[in-house]
């Protein structure tokens, strides 16, 4: 149903567009009927408009009961919606396909028949096409329809690709099969890609109900004549023998083959037939199949480690998705990296992620309520682009420390919850514009993950750094002595790494200590705290029981070569 609203809508959009001429009237005369076609909305309309209304025989006429009786006036737009056709498909061997619908109003010729008088000047009964009586006028090869069905039809109700799926066939159109007296009616065979059915045709309908079409508006507006309120007549291309050549077959509303309409009236409907190539219309008009919920996404797991990458959001987790992709890894899954182009986490995202620990986001980002929720064991947050979140994102209670980019903060109220800890890098140097109170071990797989981004990173400067669980000592120039620091709290530091390599604790560079985390390699470590400039970091001095026990140590080891020594050498 076109409502007012609408066509004001549409009429607006067709203004400035040419009409077109429907060339009903082929006798001779003006135009008298138009239209123009508009899209809106991805659906196409069409207005139709004429100055007189249309002759059952052809040209214009000063009366229409169908036109008018159907509610079409004259110098009036009237617009219609185009509908996609649909198909009975009559013959899957073939493709042989048929209209479910009287799309139109058309005479099988048009052409004013070419009357033929005996001696007497008497007219018979003949009606031909052509001055030399060889074509009757109901001789579908040479047919007004025929052309009609495979121009401005076949271009107005089928796109391009459409086209590509409809068979051009050999028509068949000897009639041979009917039997001797349709021959002098018949004609040649014709290639068409749209046509009408023969009578042979219409008998492969399973019964006479299922020929039964109903009646289009545009079929209405035409000037289809109403027989019937609910179904049309509709034409075959097969010719009635007698009648002076005049007649054609038919289905009737109640959808009987019937043999006696006229070959040049609109009172009789359009049906059309096509071939189809059956694969082709099917990956046509194949449904779109529906989006997988983890559409755009890319997982990829290794040693408690998820990567997901790819474009759009994380979705809502949905075990019974053909496509979860969580199940083998989410229980101990210990970090999550968000790649850049991931743009955000829907709520329980990740749910049963109960081992996870760390989340690493490399690019914008939005988390939405209850994103990271359940998953109760998440404390490090590191952010290298730009963060929206919530007061709910996180779990309510547990504490979440945010490293990001001071060039980039988060957007939003994170909650109590978050702690936020910006950090710049710049000339190898990692900076920390905030307090932080981590365990060591916490440190370090932070900085292992921060020093991957960096290259080379040279040191890590906290503005305040507080350990739960390695006592810090500072040299004091003054006194010639490292001096524990109050509270395990430094202010304005940098930090090393120190690796025990035997006896000896080597300093390393966090280059360095990244590849040896990655290796998994790192032994025995501790954090040093940089010394005042130009001071070298040493080891504490020893207390006598410590010197006495580390001396004792060493006769026994020496004692230990020698005997095993002596061993080997009388074994022999």
């Amino acid at each position: 149903m076109i409502d007012n609203a609408l066509i004001a809508e549409l009429n607006a959009l067709a203004e400035g567009t040419d009409w077109t001429g429907l060339g009903y009237n082929r006798k001779g005369g003006d135009e008298f009927a138009f239209y123009k076609d508009v899209e809106r909305d991805g659906e196409r309309f069409r207005a139709l408009y004429f100055t007189a209304y249309r002759n059952t025989y052809g040209g214009p006429a000063t009366a229409s009961v169908s036109q008018s009786q159907q509610g079409y006036a004259t110098d009036t737009v009237h617009w219609f919606r185009c509908d996609p056709i649909e198909w009975t498909l009559l013959d899957p061997e073939t493709g042989l396909a048929v209209a479910n619908a009287a799309l139109d109003a058309q005479a099988i010729n048009e052409a004013d028949p070419i009357k033929v008088y005996d001696n007497d000047l008497h007219l018979t009964s003949s009606y031909y096409l052509d001055e030399a009586h060889t074509m009757y006028l109901n001789n579908y090869a040479h047919s007004t329809v025929r052309e009609w069905l495979n121009g401005s039809f076949a271009d107005s109700a089928f796109t391009d690709d459409e086209k590509a799926a409809i068979v051009t066939r050999e028509i068949d159109n000897s009639l041979t099969e009917l039997g001797e007296s349709y021959l002098p009616y018949a004609g040649e065979n014709t290639f068409d890609p749209v046509f009408l059915l023969s009578r042979t045709e219409a008998g492969l309908f399973g019964s006479a109900a299922a020929r039964v079409r109903p009646v289009t508006d545009w079929a209405w507006a035409q000037g289809l004549y109403p027989y019937s309120e609910t179904a049309a007549l509709w034409y075959l291309r097969t010719p009635t023998p007698g009648n002076g050549g005049k007649n054609m077959n038919y289905i009737t509303y109640s959808g009987a083959i019937d043999g006696g309409a006229d070959a040049n009236g609109i009172d009789v409907a359009i049906v059309p037939a096509i071939y189809l190539d059956l694969a082709a219309y099917d990956a046509l008009n194949a449904e779109e199949p529906e989006p997988g919920l983890y559409d755009g996404l890319t997982f990829r797991y290794a040693d408690g480690i998820l990567r997901v990458s790819g474009s759009g959001t994380v979705p809502t987790a949905d075990q019974t998705a053909p496509d979860y992709p969580f199940a083998d890894y989410a229980e101990e899954c210990e970090v999550v990296v968000l790649e850049d182009g991931i743009e955000g986490v829907a709520a329980e995202a990740f749910m049963g992620f109960d081992a996870l620990s760390m989340l690493i986001v490399n690019g914008d980002a939005a988390l939405e309520p209850d994103a990271f929720a359940p998953n109760g064991a998440l404390s490090a947050v590191i952010a290298k682009g730009s963060l929206t979140l919530t007061p709910l994102t996180f779990a309510m209670g547990a504490p979440v420390r945010l490293f990001e980019d001071a060039a980039r903060p988060h957007t939003g109220n994170a909650g109590a919850e978050v702690d936020a800890l910006p950090y710049s890098y710049e000339d190898g140097t990692l900076r920390f514009d905030g307090s932080a109170t981590m365990d060591t071990y916490s440190l370090l797989d932070l900085l292992s993950v921060l020093c991957g981004w960096f290259d080379p990173v040279n040191a890590v400067r906290f503005t305040s750094y507080t350990s739960t669980d390695v006592p810090f000592s500072r040299w004091d120039a003054e006194k010639g002595d490292y001096v524990a620091v109050e509270n395990n709290t430094l202010e304005g530091v940098s930090f090393s790494v120190k690796r025990k390599d035997g006896d000896v604790w080597a300093e390393l560079s966090f280059n360095e200590f990244c590849a040896l985390a990655a290796a998994g390699d790192l032994g025995t470590f501790r954090l040093v705290p940089e010394t005042d400039a130009g001071e070298e970091i040493r080891e504490p001095e020893m207390s006598i029981v410590d010197r006495i026990i580390s001396v004792v140590q060493g006769v026994l080891k020496w004692i230990v070569n020698l005997l095993n020594q002596l061993f080997r050498f009388f074994s022999k």
